[in-house]
C-alpha cells in the first residue's frame, strides 16, 4: 500500500511560498515537516512552484542533490525535486524540506531550518507516495 501525503500551502507572499508535508501510512501520521517553494507564477519554469494537485512522489539519487525526492508527471515541467536547503533562492521551483521554519539569514524572508538532517527523515520514513498539493491562502 503506497502512503499518501499532502502538502498544505499556508501563505504565498509574492516571493515564496511556507506550507506543511505530512506523510501518512494506513490513516497514520508517519512524518511531518515544514516546507519552502517559490512563489505560484503561473507554474513557469525555474521562477514557479507547481500547481496544486495530485503528483507521484519517489525516492531518487543524484550527483547534485545526493538522495531526494522526484515529483513525477507534473505539467510542462521535468525534474521538480525534493530537496535540501534552506532559503526560496535555493530553489528553482522544486519543494525544500526543513524541521521548521525561522528567519535565519537578513533578508525578511521566512527560511526552512535543518533541511539536510529533515529530507534524511523523509528518505527513511519514505521510498515513494502518493502527494496531493493543496493551498488554503
Amino acid at each position: 500500500i503506497m502512503d499518501k501525503a499532502i502538502l498544505i500551502r499556508l501563505s504565498d507572499n509574492g516571493v515564496q511560498t511556507i506550507g506543511r508535508l505530512i506523510v501518512f501510512r494506513l490513516n497514520t501520521v508517519v512524518f511531518e515537516c515544514a516546507t519552502l517553494e517559490l512563489s505560484y507564477k503561473d507554474n513557469k519554469k525555474r521562477i514557479s512552484c507547481i500547481p496544486d494537485g495530485k503528483y507521484n512522489v519517489v525516492q531518487r539519487i543524484s550527483e547534485k542533490y545526493q538522495h531526494h525526492f522526484h515529483i513525477k508527471d507534473v505539467p510542462n515541467r521535468e525534474w521538480i525535486l525534493i530537496h535540501s536547503g534552506n532559503y526560496f533562492n535555493q530553489t528553482l521551483g522544486c519543494v525544500l524540506v526543513g524541521f521548521k521554519h525561522l528567519n535565519v539569514n537578513s533578508d525578511k524572508e521566512i527560511d526552512v531550518i535543518n533541511s539536510v538532517q529533515t529530507l534524511g527523515k523523509l528518505y527513511d520514513t519514505t521510498k515513494e507516495f502518493e502527494l496531493v498539493i493543496k493551498s488554503i491562502f
